[in-house]
């Protein structure tokens, strides 16, 4: 069991050693066998996270570095009363990537804490308008 445990890392480890070599031969860096914490390091990108749930993050989304469903969440959920999201545990949920889904109110919540801006949410017409102008079909 453990010499199979032990190939699967040697093999990831030969992938990922390839991945950088690829990566520095098409972007100019050195390609050299030392390790991967010399320059080669530096040329990566830092992974984006979610300031919502921690999660890994594709983007801006209305305004905050967000994952997928974080902008989901708050898109249908920001512009509806806040009356209707209650917590059971006295509003200090903790949220992450695991336990995002248990309290609607404490996510809202901490959605408006990281500065997520409903005033960015466009409306279906504008969404439509939006698709249609950038395909250059004008509005329908």
């Amino acid at each position: 069991m453990q010499a199979n445990v032990e190939k699967l890392l040697f093999s990831e480890q030969i992938r990922l050693n390839g991945n950088a070599r690829q990566f520095n031969a098409t972007f100019g860096g050195e390609m050299s066998a030392e390790s991967d914490s010399g320059p080669q390091a530096s040329c990566s990108r830092q992974p984006k996270t979610c300031r919502v749930c921690g999660d890994l993050a594709k983007g801006y989304n209305f305004n905050v570095i967000t994952c997928e469903p974080c902008r989901a969440f708050f898109r249908r959920n920001a512009l509806k009363p806040q009356d209707l999201f209650k917590c059971a545990y006295n509003n200090n949920c903790i949220i992450d990537h695991v336990t995002r889904r248990v309290c609607k109110s404490c996510r809202l919540q901490k959605c408006f804490e990281v500065r997520m801006r409903k005033d960015w949410i466009q409306t279906e017409d504008q969404l439509r308008h939006r698709k249609n102008s950038r395909y250059g079909r004008g509005s329908l």
